[in-house]
């Protein structure tokens, strides 16, 4: 799967109140105030707007009790209340910088697979499928069970991040930010083919 569809696919789910709750322990949050807390200009709020921010993910976690959450107008952590792509990438980058970056859905691929230990005979992309997928199954004889092997093996294709939307997502970044995840999935563009930037774009 493209790089760069990970990305925004993780961002967009992020974006989900379900998915808020099961991964704000483990980048979300740091991400977001990291990022936010250089916009506060009044730091004695920056610890009353933290406590709120807090707050509204545990009013998540317990199932939006009341209703809507009454959070302040200018609070920058909750507006909007889930990390922006931007701000995702900076995380990234200071993970790898720290060597404490182990996330699936922004590693390289060729660093958490076996590509490299080991000799397969196919690697099919995601953006093909079914297409190769089914020249896969047809290959290894299994085109008499396509039908069950195909919708218990693979539900990837349903929830595949469009391109174009991808790229308009990239375009929205920092040149600095840019060239980081470029270098940072450099292998994997090389390994698989895939394009660092959109078609006719410098």
């Amino acid at each position: 799967r493209h790089p760069y569809s990970r990305l925004v696919s993780h961002i967009k789910s992020s974006g989900r109140d379900q998915e808020m709750v099961n991964q704000q322990g483990i980048w979300i949050q740091s991400a977001m105030m990291e990022a936010r807390t250089r916009s506060v200009t009044n730091h004695s709020l920056i610890s009353e707007f933290k406590a709120e921010f807090i707050k509204y993910f545990q009013w998540l976690k317990d199932g939006k009790p009341g209703g809507e959450f009454n959070k302040s107008a200018d609070n920058p952590y909750l507006d909007p209340p889930y990390p922006k792509l931007s701000e995702m990438i900076d995380h990234i980058k200071k993970k790898r910088q720290s060597r404490n970056d182990w996330d699936g859905h922004w590693m390289p691929g060729h660093e958490f697979c076996d590509f490299c230990h080991h000799s397969f005979n196919y690697i099919i992309k995601l953006e093909e499928e079914p297409l190769e997928l089914w020249f896969l199954v047809d290959k290894l004889g299994l085109w008499k069970d396509r039908e069950v092997f195909l919708n218990r093996a693979n539900s990837s294709t349903r929830k595949s991040t469009e391109m174009l939307e991808v790229w308009e997502q990239i375009r929205k970044l920092s040149e600095i930010q840019r060239e980081f995840i470029e270098n940072h999935f450099d292998v994997d563009f090389r390994m698989f083919d895939y394009k660092r930037r959109k078609e006719g774009e410098l």
